[in-house]
């Protein structure tokens, strides 16, 4: 009987454990077509599927410029003809090194922490 009544109670279980994933609304999630991150990834990734595709960036060596403690310069990705980031290493007290990289001309701003706030 205790036997039967453990199978029993593994078997409700399982039970209660599909019922509510059977109730999600999956047009509520967002699909890879929907996202435009997505979209750009996949295409990245089957651009890398061809045998001569090479993802990476260089810094442009005639980009570099030191301001104080503040080493600024450009990246640009080597499958693109024009540069495309901005980047700086900024060494404070301490051997603390901050790295920044953003677009030149990004589709939105981003946010950036004020110094000294962190």
């Amino acid at each position: 009987m205790a036997v039967l009544l453990k199978y029993f109670f593994i078997a409700f279980l399982l039970f209660l454990s599909w019922v509510p994933s059977g109730a999600v609304d999956r047009r509520k999630f967002k699909t890879c077509k929907d996202s435009g991150f997505c979209r750009r990834s996949q295409k990245l990734a089957q651009e890398h599927d061809q045998s001569n595709f090479q993802f990476y960036h260089l810094v442009v060596a005639s980009s570099i410029e030191v301001k104080g403690n503040v080493l600024n310069f450009m990246v640009q990705n080597v499958n693109e003809s024009e540069i495309s980031y901005k980047a700086s290493l900024s060494f404070y007290q301490g051997g603390i090194i901050r790295f920044r990289m953003n677009e030149i001309n990004p589709l939105y701003q981003r946010y950036e922490v004020p110094e000294g706030d962190v």
